[in-house]
């Protein structure tokens, strides 16, 4: 009787034992899903952006094109994209956390607060959101606990000062640099350091 009761334990433990690594799996797993999901929007809006200002400022001064601004225009479909890979990745989650929620939060604040700068303010606003994305970016690098993500966030803010110092038409190009430092450099850090991740 003691013997079959020692096996039922043992049974017990084992079960439990594996449904604890279980839970640990899917976590660490689900962690992984958010930080891929994470590079892909900043390698994203980073290329989307850089492209963009860089080609603004090349239309602007080296051809004779009457609106070198609508290279802005790649924006829209990045839109698109962006919001399709984002549902298609939020329905295979099986799970949302606190940090996901405060993830989400932190970049829909930013969003809002650029729409609302770009509806009212020309390139002199550039400086500040050049400080939102510094602020959201460092708040990423605090929730992912990813380090090159504060960089790039200070390095957002470091940027966001040329633009009182150069003249206007530089601003453009300060906007490329820094998001190639800030998104960029950060965005392929964070996919790397995802597919180095083995279990």
């Amino acid at each position: 009787m003691s013997e079959q009761k020692n096996t039922t334990m043992e049974q017990e433990k084992k079960i439990t034992d594996k449904e604890s690594l279980d839970i640990i799996m899917n976590m660490i797993n689900q962690a992984q899903v958010n930080i891929r999901q994470s590079s892909f929007h900043l390698l994203l809006w980073g290329w989307i952006i850089f492209a963009a200002s860089t080609g603004h400022f090349i239309l602007m001064n080296f051809t004779s094109i009457a609106h070198p601004e609508y290279a802005w225009a790649l924006t829209l479909p990045g839109m698109v994209i962006s919001m399709v890979y984002g549902t298609i990745m939020g329905r295979k989650a099986k799970t949302e956390t606190y940090a996901d929620r405060l993830y989400g939060l932190v970049w829909l604040s930013f969003i809002i607060s650029l729409i609302i700068l770009l509806i009212f303010t020309d390139e002199k606003g550039m400086p500040v959101i050049l400080l939102l994305t510094g602020f959201a970016t460092f708040m990423s690098g605090a929730i992912l606990k990813f380090t090159p993500l504060y960089a790039g966030g200070i390095l957002f803010w470091l940027f966001a000062i040329l633009p009182f110092i150069l003249a206007n038409e530089y601003i453009l190009l300060v906007t490329g640099i820094s998001v190639l430092t800030g998104y960029l450099i950060p965005g392929y850090m964070l996919k790397y350091k995802v597919k180095d991740v083995t279990f």
